[in-house]
């Protein structure tokens, strides 16, 4: 039981002293932050960009259902 637990020691001094992939990880972390950011971006610049079309299109249907006749007619 013991050369188990000296084996484990072992095992675990050179896995907490082992820093080779930690770059790797920091730009994995990174770029995972990033994505976030920039999914959370799209969706808020798309739904804006959704809400002023909505609008300007209203604004040119109203602006348009109401067009002057020749005749002396038109918009009220």
């Amino acid at each position: 039981m013991g050369s188990k637990r000296s084996i484990l020691r072992v095992m675990w001094q050179r896995l907490t002293s082992d820093d080779s992939g930690q770059d790797s990880i920091e730009y994995a972390l990174l770029g995972a932050i990033v994505g976030v950011a920039g999914v959370l971006t799209w969706k808020l610049l798309t739904e804006r960009v959704g809400a002023v079309y909505t609008a300007t299109d209203s604004d040119v249907q109203n602006v348009s259902a109401c067009t002057p006749n020749p005749g002396g007619g038109g918009c009220p």
